[in-house]
């Protein structure tokens, strides 16, 4: 992962994914999460993304039409019609200071190759489109501030609706996601 990234699972049932091909993607799986239930959307996970910026309508390519910064992510996710954006707060997470907001699925945007809203788009280091499905019941998201290349880092937290792991939906699943964020320490 780059920056590298060191943290606290609560058990040894936890899994991690971390490809070579994507050294600014990493992601965590609690107890009862799978691969499977993660491609779909039925599994809750964090999702550490190193840079990210607004995504385009349907490209999987970062937007011509916000500025790819914090702010213009920021401002993108409040706009996005597709979205429901609440409890928008400050927020500081293994020494990086930004936003945490939660998002609720509204409506699909509309592309042919399913029923998602994208939320960001990830960009060198990173790399793939990141959305929130119908499936989920939300998502937490972490905007925060990388200094090391100037650029956004972010850390989605899924929430699958109908339980996506043994910790259950809402309180108990983002409970469980917060006490392993807290954790989390970036490095360069």
């Amino acid at each position: 992962m780059k920056p590298a990234l060191s943290y606290t699972v609560p058990s040894t049932r936890w899994g991690s994914l971390n490809r070579e091909v994507a050294p600014g993607n990493f992601h965590l799986l609690p107890p009862g999460a799978t691969m499977a239930g993660f491609a779909n959307g039925t599994s809750d996970a964090i999702t550490v993304v190193s840079a990210v910026v607004p995504p385009g309508t349907c490209t999987g390519q970062p937007s011509t039409e916000f500025d790819p910064t914090y702010d213009g992510l920021v401002e993108f996710l409040r706009t996005d019609d597709h979205v429901v954006v609440s409890h928008v707060r400050d927020a500081s997470v293994g020494g990086l200071d930004g936003t945490v907001m939660d998002i609720a699925f509204a409506d699909g945007d509309g592309c042919s190759d399913g029923t998602y809203a994208d939320l960001m788009v990830g960009v060198d280091p990173s790399h793939g489109a990141f959305g929130i499905s119908p499936e989920e019941r939300g998502v937490r998201l972490y905007l925060l501030h990388n200094p090391d290349n100037d650029s956004t880092l972010a850390i989605q937290v899924d929430d699958a609706a109908g339980g996506g792991s043994e910790y259950g939906d809402g309180k108990g699943w983002l409970g469980a996601a917060e006490s392993v964020i807290d954790t989390f320490v970036f490095t360069p």
